[in-house]
């Protein structure tokens, strides 16, 4: 009975209008608005919508148009299906709305958010009711222009004094990078007044301009098509002794290239550095075109002057990829030092690393690709012609010259060291016993046991590197005139002598042929007798032995002789295409899409 009270309380304090088929709920009586269908009226509360999670909506059957709920998770908030009861389309009553709101906008997606046109019309950007931008149906962006050059990506108009494009970085970064992957260029500038095409300033320690070339191409490249033009001039102003006005950085495993023409115009300034940090980089490369042979040419030409005087030409002089037409040589590195002192050198190579490494100072490598020689390292002099000095102390293999192969001499092979008896005033020589075989020796004394029998040994690797041993025997302290061998080298290293006298001594002397794997393997290494190749036939080694003139030399035919066309394999040749592309003003095309 209380219940029922309750309810028709309610009711009472409710005053439902239905009129023309509208419905009004409230607490004054007051009729609904004449435009809704329910008319909710209160100053107390609210409407309270259905709570539920997603899966909860998301298990909705067969939703209505229009339905309306709150979600409590997965972006809390009222929700409503856009779709059809059988495809329904929740959608957030934040997002019903497509526009771009001036404060910005949340929860976009790049799939199906965008700004811009969905025809085949520019998007133009205005400031003051002016286009200052516009962004073409075919990608190409123009500033201050509605036109662009052709082939153009981005083209900015500047007019006046203005910049078309500036760019500054404050940190580590680039403030203007360009990155060209095929074979266009990756920066290019033109100018056909008294402007520079491409112009950069550094105020810091920086570069006001560098060019990189990760590939084979060139970081920098410069062409003139004028004798009083340059490719690339660099000038270093600077009011100090030290400074660069041309650098050359490479980093990656090409060999960069251009020409480039350099002057220092300050005392101990440097004309060129040239730095390759990347593995089989170049810091500077220089080729040379001229394709006659009636002149001396080089790809390379280093002097130092020391006298000021650029006309002398008597400083220490570097010539790089030369061809001098005298005798018709190439040569690589020549150096030449005209300075009259002990401790002028042509060519110094010196390594100073630290660790655990093997140093070398220089390298040379000539080989020969037909029947000329190679080589490797070739030394003229009037008293050494090469002279090796080893300064280590760590290893008992430490030499001042060491061959790894046959080492041969068309004179006495001998050693030098200072007399004993008179070693601040003569030197000692001895001499390499020589012979028409390739042959070891071994040698020791022995003493006789209680049978006039002793046992030699031999070196544990005798037997692997000696055969077809002969022997000589010295009795010592008796006469011993049964003295023999009566066992050969066995497969223990051991020989054994009788008929000596007990307690008395024998000197013995084995002389064997060398065979170890090196001789095994270069059989040819026991010939003593060789035909000469046929360059090197009707000259001699000494000619001067047999009468002959110095022109009999084969050194000397070979060095002014030799065939100009040969070529090193291992030689890594490139060429460089004089780049004309591009080298005419291009024309600003209008857009003509409206």
């Amino acid at each position: 009975m209380k219940t029922i009270f309750t309810i028709l309380t309610t009711v009472a304090l409710l005053t439902v209008f239905s009129l023309n088929a509208q419905v009004a709920i409230n607490t004054d009586g007051s009729s609904p608005d004449g435009s809704a269908m329910l008319h909710i009226k209160s100053t107390t509360g609210g409407i309270l919508i259905p709570k539920m999670t997603l899966t909860q909506r998301n298990a909705i059957s067969s939703p209505a148009t229009g339905l309306l709920i709150w979600q409590t998770d997965n972006t809390p908030g009222f929700y409503y299906n856009a779709g059809t009861p059988a495809s329904p389309n929740w959608i957030g009553l934040e997002e019903e709305s497509d526009d771009w709101t001036t404060t910005g906008n949340a929860g976009t997606s790049s799939a199906t958010n965008f700004l811009g046109t969905t025809d085949a019309v520019p998007l133009p950007i205005r400031t003051n009711n002016t286009e200052r931008m516009r962004i073409r149906s075919d990608g190409i962006v123009s500033v201050n222009s509605t036109g662009a050059f052709t082939g153009s990506t981005f083209y900015s108009l500047a007019s006046g004094n203005d910049d078309a494009v500036d760019a500054s970085a404050n940190g580590t970064g680039d403030a203007v990078y360009g990155q060209q992957a095929g074979d266009g260029n990756g920066v290019h500038g033109y100018a056909d007044g008294t402007g520079i095409a491409v112009y950069g300033y550094q105020a810091g320690s920086g570069y006001a301009v560098m060019g990189y070339n990760g590939g084979t191409g060139s970081g920098i490249y410069g062409a003139a098509d004028d004798d009083q033009s340059f490719g690339i001039i660099g000038a270093n102003f600077a009011n100090t002794n030290s400074g660069e006005s041309v650098v050359g950085i490479t980093g990656g495993a090409g060999n960069n290239s251009g020409t480039t023409t350099v002057v220092s115009l300050i005392d101990h300034e440097t004309g060129v550095t040239g730095t390759g940090n990347g593995q089989g980089g170049v810091g500077v490369v220089g080729f040379t075109f001229n394709s006659s042979t009636s002149s001396s040419e080089m790809a390379g030409f280093f002097e130092s002057d020391f006298d000021g005087d650029t006309d002398t030409h008597d400083g220490p002089t570097v010539y790089l990829a030369g061809y001098d037409n005298t005798n018709s040589n190439q040569y690589g590195v020549y150096a030449y030092v005209p300075d009259q002192d002990d401790n002028s050198v042509a060519i110094k190579g010196v390594y100073t690393g630290g660790g655990n490494y093997d140093a070398t100072g220089i390298i040379g490598d000539a080989s020969s690709a037909n029947s000329y020689y190679g080589y490797g390292v070739k030394g003229y002099g009037d008293y050494i012609a090469v002279y090796g000095y080893e300064t280590g102390t760590n290893y008992t293999t430490n030499y001042g010259v060491y061959a790894n192969g046959d080492m041969g001499a068309s004179g006495t092979k001998s050693f030098m060291i200072d007399y004993p008896l008179d070693p601040e005033n003569k030197y000692l020589k001895h001499y390499s016993i020589e012979s028409d075989q390739v042959l070891l020796q071994y040698c020791g004394i022995e003493t006789f046991n209680a049978n006039g029998e002793v046992v030699a040994q031999l070196p544990e690797y005798y037997s692997a590197i000696n055969i077809n041993a002969s022997y000589q025997l010295t009795a010592v302290g008796a006469a011993m005139p049964d003295l023999y061998i009566k066992r050969k080298v066995d497969e223990t290293n051991t020989f054994v002598i009788a008929g000596g006298v007990p307690g008395k001594e024998v000197s013995w002397l084995v002389i064997s042929e060398r065979n170890d794997p090196y001789m095994q393997h270069y059989t040819d290494q026991r010939d003593n007798i060789i035909d000469k190749p046929e360059e090197a036939r009707g000259r001699y080694l000494m000619p001067e032995l047999y009468g002959q003139s110095e022109e009999k030399s084969i050194d000397r035919y070979l060095i002014n002789n030799r065939n100009s066309s040969y070529e090193n394999p291992k030689v890594i040749k490139r060429t460089i295409e004089k780049k004309e592309k591009d080298v005419k003003p291009k024309e600003v095309i209008e857009d003509t899409e409206k």
